[in-house]
């Protein structure tokens, strides 16, 4: 096998022909990464590693540093916290572009409870599709119905029973890994 240091990969989305790594490639590249386990859940392996804190603050800011998910190549530029307090009064479109981007997820954090407290299970599945639509301008989801059960907070089985009966009204098109739902818009 010839590949580079896991330090030089970076992560992409399964796709449709991704092949599993094999025994042998699991055990040449494994000891690149001590900390983790593989760990077999629904008869998927998958990448686990646990992370240990002193307490809930801990975990908390541990959390939400790692709280986003790319689903697509993405670049982060990280800035130094000694630059955001002047630069916040020194440029007033820096200071927009905060404002707006907070209010941005204040207002999915609300969405997101309204959706929970208000919608039922097929509602928020339909909103989830829409949402991604409307952020990211694909008509098609690559992913598990467990990716979509834990972006949902619910089972796995509970999204696959509704994707079916979307599927049957016509609403998306299912198949191994991906649901088209260009019907729905």
């Amino acid at each position: 096998m010839e590949k580079g240091p896991l330090i030089d990969s970076f992560c992409v989305p399964v796709r449709k022909n991704s092949h599993p790594l094999s025994a042998p490639e699991i055990s040449e590249l494994l000891p690149q990464i001590p900390d983790w386990t593989i760990d077999e859940q629904a008869g998927i392996s998958r990448l686990k590693r646990v992370f240990k804190h002193k307490n809930f603050e801990e975990a908390l800011t541990f959390t939400n540093q790692i709280g986003a998910i790319a689903e697509e190549e993405t670049t982060v530029v990280v800035l130094p916290v000694e630059l955001l307090d002047s630069w916040m009064s020194n440029y007033q479109t820096w200071k927009e572009f905060v404002m707006s981007s907070m209010r941005k997820r204040f207002d999915e954090l609300l969405n997101t409870l309204d959706s929970i407290a208000f919608l039922k299970m097929d509602e928020r599945l339909e909103r989830f599709f829409l949402d991604r639509y409307r952020t990211s301008g694909e008509k098609i989801f690559v992913g598990s119905h467990q990716d979509i059960a834990l972006s949902l907070n619910t089972s796995r089985e509970v999204i696959s029973r509704l994707l079916k009966q979307m599927e049957k009204k016509g609403m998306i098109t299912l198949s191994r890994n991906r649901v088209d739902f260009s019907n729905l818009l």
